[in-house]
C-alpha cells in the first residue's frame, strides 16, 4: 500500500499549488542559501527533496554542481523541462530521501520547505544519518521546516487561499500523542467541481528535538533562522526554523 508521500506530489499538488504552475524560480532564497551556508562557486551541492527544481536550477544556474533528487516522477519531469527551458545541466536523481548511496561527496546539503519528518523519528534520524554519510567533512547541510510551535498553538481552523484554479482550502490537525500534523488538501475549482489531495502526515519537530537528531546524527548544529531574509528565529513569530549543521572535520581534533 503506497503512502502519502508516494501519491500526493502529482499533477493534483501542481493544481493546487498553483504558484507551482509558473516553474519561477527562487532567486532570494538562493541569495540566503549562499550567504548561511558560505558557499563557493563550483562546489556539489545535493538538494534533497527537490522538487521541480526551484532551488536546484538558480543554484546550477550561478556555477554550482547540483544533483536534484525527489521520489515523485511528476515533479522531476517538470524539474528537467525547466532546467531545459533555462540551458543549466543538473542531475536528476529518482529515489526515496534515504537512499543516497554512490552519490556525492558534497559539499552542502539543502533540504527544503519541509520535505523532512515524512518518516517518523527513526526514518527522520536515518536520513539525517546518510546525509552525514555523503558530506565532506567540514560540509553544510541547511534543514528548513516549519515553526509548528507557532502552527500548534493556534486554533485548527481551516486557511482558505484564493488561486488561479480555484479556492483551496488547508486544514490542519496536530495529534500532541504522535507529534504528527495532520493536513487535509481541497481545491474548490472554478468548474464547481472539488478536487481532495491525500492527508498528509508529517512529524511537528520542536528546535530541540531537530538539534538533538542532528548531534546524534554526528552534526554539531551551527544557525537557527526563522526565515530565508536571515531573521533571527523566534517561536512565536517565525514561519519557518532553518537549521544550519556542520560535518565536523576529523582532523580538527587532531
Amino acid at each position: 500500500m503506497s503512502t502519502w508521500y508516494e501519491t500526493i506530489f502529482d499533477e493534483r499538488y501542481v493544481e493546487f499549488y498553483d504558484v507551482l504552475r509558473s516553474g519561477a524560480t527562487a532567486d532570494r532564497d538562493v541569495d540566503f542559501i549562499e550567504r548561511a551556508l558560505d558557499l563557493e562557486p563550483g562546489m556539489a551541492i545535493l538538494d534533497l527533496g527537490c522538487g521541480q527544481g526551484r532551488h536546484a536550477i538558480p543554484l546550477a544556474e550561478r556555477g554550482y554542481r547540483v544533483t536534484g533528487l525527489d521520489l515523485s516522477e511528476t515533479m522531476l519531469h517538470r524539474a528537467q523541462r525547466f532546467a531545459h527551458d533555462r540551458n543549466v545541466r543538473v542531475e536528476w536523481v529518482q529515489r526515496r530521501m534515504e537512499e543516497l548511496d554512490g552519490l556525492g561527496p558534497f559539499d552542502a546539503v539543502v533540504c527544503l520547505f519541509t520535505v523532512w519528518g515524512y518518516y517518523g523519528d527513526e526514518g527522520d534520524a536515518n536520513v539525517l544519518e546518510h546525509i552525514h554519510h555523503v558530506l565532506r567533512p567540514g560540509g553544510r547541510l541547511m534543514l528548513d521546516l516549519s515553526n509548528y510551535l507557532l502552527q500548534i498553538c493556534q486554533d485548527e481552523t481551516a486557511i482558505w487561499r484564493e488561486t488561479s484554479t480555484g479556492v483551496t482550502k488547508e486544514q490542519h490537525r496536530y495529534d500532541a500523542t504522535t507529534g504528527f500534523l495532520h493536513t487535509e488538501r481541497t481545491l474548490f475549482r472554478k468548474a464547481g467541481d472539488k478536487l481532495n489531495l491525500p492527508v498528509s502526515s508529517v512529524r511537528a519537530y520542536q528546535p530541540h528535538e531537530v538539534t538533538r537528531m542532528l548531534h546524534a546524527a554526528g552534526f554539531t548544529p551551527d544557525l537557527i533562522f526563522g526565515s530565508f531574509s536571515d531573521d533571527p528565529y523566534q517561536w512565536t513569530k517565525s514561519q519557518h526554523q532553518i537549521h544550519v549543521a556542520l560535518r565536523p572535520d576529523e582532523t580538527d581534533k587532531e
